[in-house]
């Protein structure tokens, strides 16, 4: 009897199991599997969430504040749908989510495709924005997938593939969408994840191509003339170079050219410290392009360590380059003429932080105290305190908030953001020379529809401020992918930023998922609108060669070295159209007014054989940059005739002057006078005399052992009239 019991209920289990295996899945998953393996020749794979429309939506779960609505849908392959309001926009885009947990595990590798149907009904801006993510369900929410889906007015289809980062097991993963991003009605439906395990890569694995194109793209786009006007004015200024002879005296006629050598504004990129180090056909390459990326001898003007600097990386022995190294390599760029920016100081994430700070987060104080360490021992270290432009104190705030929910609740913290005013107001003391910089990513991307995050980014900035810490500098990252930003776009969220005073940045550029051609075309247009925006000081790529990227796809070069045509994009615009390279003839005045890009230039004069070479910084500022150069030898006889009656600037002695020089003019009446010695930058060394003088010769000794050996012009002014002269010292 017992065992008949046990044979019945043994084939009620085998029964139940069987059915449970052989169950037909729906038509929607049905037709999906024949959809993957007719157009892409996709087989196999596992469902992550359940095989019916029915049982993935009735697993669903909310963020409590959206509003839902369970819909029928006709003419579509599937069948259910829930249409989505989000009334208002969140603090952050999560503050508004649906989720779905899955129903199988996926192990680390595994390579998986996520299948949605979305349409956009009514949005703030745009036809809305949903962030689509799969990632662990619970602290520290590990994320294997973050893509943006900008709906269309009529049911889309988007799949896309992605790589598990972790191990997953049952129920400990979810797709989670963020609709918080701005008050949107989306309907939703669809949903399927597909796990094929190692069975394709993920370049094998199909992806949907959205729309290859953005708004502004053609080349007679309206905005492109306002974008030229602005550069126009905003990073050019007028040179006006006098020539004269070495006694003072107007030289007409000469050549005057000038050859630009170095941008005043940050074009730059991400350098690994591991490849400066390198020693190999690879390693070579790496540096020389950092020396003469063009073949032409031009380079960045600035630079950025990718990974050198960060928490983990400083502390760890055993990443390749060791403290000393990397002090060595922010000596190398800083040789080449780049300025360094330091990335980063605290990157607020478990993630992204050293075990042993993990290892106390439930120590507020021990916490405190480890954070204020690693800003007084690498902002202090010796060979990076002063040598940095720029600091990024705090990266990735409006994303990543495990240290301010460390600190929430203690010390009369609220919120725990209140030590972010800590953070700066250290950073500040330990380093006064660097900009101090906020960091964070999704801004600019998504066709710029991320308004959440960008008023939350903004709110950190403001409150950060007004609680009494200095915040020079906004970065704002660009990995972009699609859907690209339209240039306006781009512009109108660089202006939010801007309306804070604060300096802005394009930290890290890259671009994944598209054609070479377009990566081009949108490099040429994300270049122009970013350095036309007065705001901006520089425009940084996250790497420069894909055998040391991230995502091995950078902007300029191929693994084999060979330049991509977004590079050809950079080259042209960075070294050509802004890069300043004219002459001109000096006039009557012995003037010659060229009007160039902001930035070192060399200006060199030739006059009847005769070549003098100068090195100018033009810097913004209101105003042309007005300089004399002085030719080593007499032009002309000069314009003072002789005579008691007349004022004179008589020659001085000795010359050259060598410790002292005596310069001597005559008055023939009581006068106002003013003398002055100018370098041959235009710059003021010394004023002699300001005073009133009676009528007669005067004579003023002038020391010169200050001065560095050169070339210098001193004028004087009696009354209305003017006289000058060059002076040579050779001390």
């Amino acid at each position: 009897m017992l065992r008949s019991s046990f044979v019945g209920c043994f084939a009620f289990i085998l029964l139940a199991c069987s059915c449970q295996i052989v169950r037909a899945q729906d038509a929607y998953h049905t037709a999906l599997l024949d959809e993957l393996q007719n157009a892409y020749g996709i087989s196999g794979g596992t469902w992550v969430f359940s095989d019916t429309e029915a049982a993935t939506l009735n697993s669903v779960y909310d963020s409590g504040n959206v509003i839902r609505q369970d819909i029928t849908v006709e003419g579509q392959p599937f069948t259910r749908a829930m249409q989505l309001t989000t009334p208002a926009r969140g603090n952050n885009p999560w503050d508004y989510f649906i989720a779905f947990p899955t129903t199988a595990a996926l192990s680390e590798g595994d390579r998986a495709l996520m299948v949605v149907w979305v349409r956009g009904l009514d949005a703030e801006r745009g036809s809305g924005l949903v962030n689509a993510n799969f990632e662990r369900n619970s602290a520290p929410w590990t994320s294997s997938l973050f893509q943006g889906l900008i709906p269309s007015a009529e049911w889309q289809q988007w799949i896309i593939p992605f790589e598990a980062s972790i191990t997953h097991g049952v129920n400990q993963a979810q797709a989670i969408f963020h609709l918080g991003i701005m008050s949107q009605m989306v309907e939703f439906g669809g949903l399927a994840v597909i796990n094929y395990g190692k069975k394709y890569t993920l370049d094998e694995l199909p992806s949907t191509q959205q729309a290859l194109d953005y708004t502004g793209r053609d080349l007679g786009a309206s905005w492109r003339a306002a974008a030229a006007a602005r550069i126009d004015a905003h990073r050019k200024r007028d040179l006006v170079v006098k020539v004269v002879d070495n006694r003072g005296n107007i030289v007409e006629g000469a050549t005057v050219a000038v050859d630009m050598q170095q941008h005043h504004f940050g074009f730059g990129t991400a350098v690994a410290v591991w490849m400066m180090l390198q020693q190999d056909a690879d390693g070579n390459m790496y540096r020389s392009k950092l020396e003469n990326l063009n073949g032409n001898g031009q380079r960045y003007s600035t630079s950025v360590l990718e990974n050198g600097l960060k928490w983990g990386f400083w502390e760890n022995p055993g990443w390749p380059g060791n403290q000393v190294q990397t002090v060595g390599v922010i000596e190398e760029l800083k040789g080449l003429g780049m300025t360094v920016r330091g990335h980063n100081l605290v990157w607020p994430s478990w993630e992204f932080l050293p075990d042993a700070v993990a290892q106390v987060q439930s120590d507020p104080a021990a916490l405190r105290q480890l954070i204020q360490s690693r800003i007084a021992d690498v902002a202090g270290h010796p060979g990076i305190k002063g040598e940095l432009v720029d600091w990024d104190v705090l990266n990735e705030p409006a994303h990543l908030t495990d240290l301010a929910d460390a600190f929430a609740g203690d010390g009369g913290f609220v919120t725990g953001e209140e030590v972010y005013v800590e953070w700066f107001k250290q950073a500040a003391e330990v380093d006064p020379a660097a900009n101090l910089f906020i960091n964070d990513y999704g801004l600019l991307t998504n066709s710029g529809f991320d308004l959440s995050l960008q008023e939350r980014y903004l709110d950190i900035i403001n409150f950060i401020e007004a609680n009494g810490a200095r915040i020079d500098g906004i970065g704002l990252q660009g990995h972009f992918s699609l859907p690209l930003t339209p240039p306006e776009v781009v512009y109108e969220v660089l202006d939010q930023y801007a309306a804070t005073g604060k300096a802005l940045s394009i930290t890290e550029y890259d671009l994944q998922g598209v054609p070479e051609d377009l990566a081009a075309e949108y490099m040429r247009d994300l270049l122009t609108i970013a350095f036309s925006h007065p705001a901006m000081q520089s425009f940084l790529m996250w790497g420069f060669w894909d055998g040391a990227h991230w995502k091995d796809d950078a902007p300029l070069f191929r693994q084999d070295w060979s330049l991509k045509p977004s590079g050809q994009a950079f080259f042209d615009l960075v070294f050509d159209a802004w890069w300043t390279k004219a002459s001109q003839v000096s006039d009557a005045e012995g003037v010659a007014g060229i009007r160039a890009f902001h930035g070192q230039h060399n200006v060199m004069v030739e006059f009847e054989g005769t070549v003098v070479n100068s090195t100018v910084t033009l810097e913004p500022g209101e105003g042309p940059l007005e300089v004399t150069i002085a030719l080593p030898r007499q032009v002309s006889i000069g314009e003072f005739p002789a005579g008691e009656e007349t004022f004179q600037l008589l020659p001085h002695y000795p010359e050259p002057a060598s410790g002292r020089a005596t310069l001597q003019y005559r008055l023939p009446v009581a006068s106002d006078v003013r003398m002055e010695i100018y370098d041959v930058m235009g710059r003021r060394t010394d004023i002699v005399v300001n005073t009133t003088q009676p009528a007669g010769v005067h004579k003023m000794v002038v020391p010169t052992h200050t001065l560095a050996n050169g070339v210098y012009l001193y004028r004087l002014k009696a009354g209305d009239w003017e006289g000058r002269r060059s002076l040579i010292v050779n001390n």
